[in-house]
């Protein structure tokens, strides 16, 4: 019986980094935040121009950040001038907040980082072709 050898010749046809969870879940936790920021930033603004609190709009962005300044509260006294109210608490919410964001989405990417990965592909002389994948840390 007859031995044949066949040779394969093996080519990297892609480098490149598999999305990682860790990179979703702080884009995920980022964007929860940021939108947190956003309203409180709101409320921030609408108390120093003095806007009206009997405003639907003013109602409604008071009631959606209030349990976000809630932990904030008695911080700090606000500085009242005519209509308008500095609120500090909303400025410090807004700092703890942002530094909660970064610590977490660091804290994620870290935990669930991504290994690097190789697509290769894999002729054989008869002219077959297999794809896969090996890993790299």
């Amino acid at each position: 019986m007859e031995e044949r050898h066949t040779e394969e010749r093996v080519q990297v046809v892609r480098r490149g980094r598999r999305p990682s969870p860790g990179v979703a879940l702080s884009r995920l936790a980022y964007a929860i935040v940021s939108i947190i920021i956003v309203i409180l930033a709101f409320r921030f603004m609408l108390l120093l121009l003095g806007a009206n609190p009997d405003a639907t709009f003013v109602e409604f962005v008071y009631a959606i950040s209030a349990p976000f300044i809630a932990p904030f509260e008695a911080v700090f006294p606000d500085t009242e001038m005519d209509r308008a109210v500095f609120e500090w608490n909303s400025l410090l919410a807004i700092a703890v907040y942002a530094v909660i964001a970064w610590g977490v989405g660091s804290l994620l990417m870290w935990a669930l980082r991504s290994s690097s990965t190789e697509v290769v592909e894999t002729v054989s002389d008869d002219g077959s072709v297999r794809h896969g994948e090996t890993d790299r840390q």
